[in-house]
């Protein structure tokens, strides 16, 4: 593999991936504006108040001052990056979070892709008028609930990058061998420790450098719970509150994560009979899939799929409903996560996508997001990637 450098655009974001110093590239028309604290607080409140008095509003807001305090007294106040980077090479543009060059956004190809080792796939084969109206990835293999249904936590570490990735294969993987016992999580602390191509850790990673270690060199097990020892590697950093009202859990601030060492064998307490160099399992095929009609089809297909998209003021509020970004919201970054179906709402007339996050199940819908379908809300239609396995 070639030693490109990665050029990255360092960017502002409240505990989504990892922490770092804001910069701002000039030819970027959105730009990422740090506000004083006052001033940020009282967005916050006027957000939250225009979203849930707007009778044309899709989905509700809730908003916590002492969270939201917490992160603006934090040490690394307004230092947060989304750890989500494309690096596909020397050509490479420097991407707001890695989710989109946001000059580009309306390009049919996203710029991202255009220099990406990695095919698009489309299933031409399948009529997107054939397709139901609701779906759900976990259809296609119902004995997969355990996996599938599985809410992750990522912690105060910037691992969405490894942790979408993990998850979104453990999906497929269950759901293509849905007999295999015990199903088997992939661990994504094998990608935080071990995958340096991917980048840094909680401080970062590549999207396209996760699926490239998994495909070369493979995964190993691990469940995606703190201190469970079921599989290989399990993740190693406890869940917090990822700015939820009420929550019993500790801020993710107060937490303190660093990237775990490399690894190159189990945890010390893990059940696993299978020895770390034994247990690594790898994907056939990576790919990109973006644009609602070519992501409906792939996951009716194969089932759930890695998804990056923008993230503004407004979702850090998000309590539930289908989340559509609330004019005026200031631009903070991106995240990367699961998208595993769609659906319709019949009492809000409105097509969504079903979005898995990694902030605990206490956030959003019980861990869930949904997406307004068909405009690329956010960017959430066009950087999906995923991974075949083999039969």
């Amino acid at each position: 593999m070639s030693k490109t450098p990665i050029y990255i655009l360092l960017l502002s974001l409240l505990i989504i991936c990892s922490h770092s110093l804001h910069t701002h590239n000039p030819d970027e028309p959105e730009q990422i504006i740090i506000l004083d604290r006052s001033v940020q607080l009282n967005r916050f409140k006027e957000l939250v108040n225009k979203i849930n008095s707007d009778p044309s509003s899709t989905w509700r807001a809730h908003f916590d001052p002492e969270i939201i305090n917490d992160f603006l007294d934090s040490p690394t106040n307004n230092r947060y990056t989304s750890g989500v980077i494309h690096n596909y090479g020397k050509n490479s543009h420097k991407f707001k979070f890695g989710t989109k060059n946001l000059t580009n956004l309306n390009q049919k190809i996203p710029q991202s892709f255009k220099n990406s080792p990695f095919p698009r796939v489309e299933h031409n084969d399948i009529d997107v008028n054939d397709l139901p109206l609701n779906f759900d990835s976990l259809q296609l293999a119902p004995q997969c609930a355990d996996i599938v249904n599985y809410i992750t936590d990522q912690s105060n570490c910037g691992s969405c990058w490894a942790v979408s990735t993990s998850s979104s294969l453990s999906h497929r993987y269950c759901i293509k061998n849905p007999s295999l016992q015990p199903h088997r999580f992939f661990s994504s602390r094998e990608l935080i420790s071990n995958c340096r191509t991917c980048g840094f850790g909680c401080g970062g990673g590549t999207l396209p450098e996760t699926f490239l270690y998994t495909h070369n060199i493979g995964l190993v097990s691990g469940h995606p719970g703190y201190q469970n020892y079921t599989g290989c590697l399990g993740y190693p950093f406890p869940p917090c509150s990822h700015h939820v009202p009420d929550s019993p859990l500790l801020p993710c601030d107060e937490i303190e994560t660093h990237t775990p060492p490399v690894v190159d064998q189990c945890d010390e307490a893990s059940m696993s009979r299978v020895a770390f160099d034994k247990d690594h399992i790898q994907c056939n095929k990576p790919y990109h899939v973006w644009g609602t009609n070519d992501v409906k089809k792939e996951i009716f297909k194969n089932g759930s799929i890695q998804a990056t998209f923008n993230v503004y003021e407004d979702f850090l509020l998000y309590k539930d409903g289908i989340y559509q970004k609330t004019k005026g919201s200031r631009l903070l970054g991106g995240h990367a996560v699961v998208m595993r179906g769609w659906g319709y709402d019949l009492e809000r007339n409105l097509n969504y996508t079903l979005v898995q996050n990694s902030w605990n199940a206490s956030w959003g819908e019980n861990g869930y997001v949904r997406f307004k379908m068909g405009l690329d809300n956010a960017g959430i239609e066009d950087d999906g990637m995923a991974c075949e396995f083999l039969d």
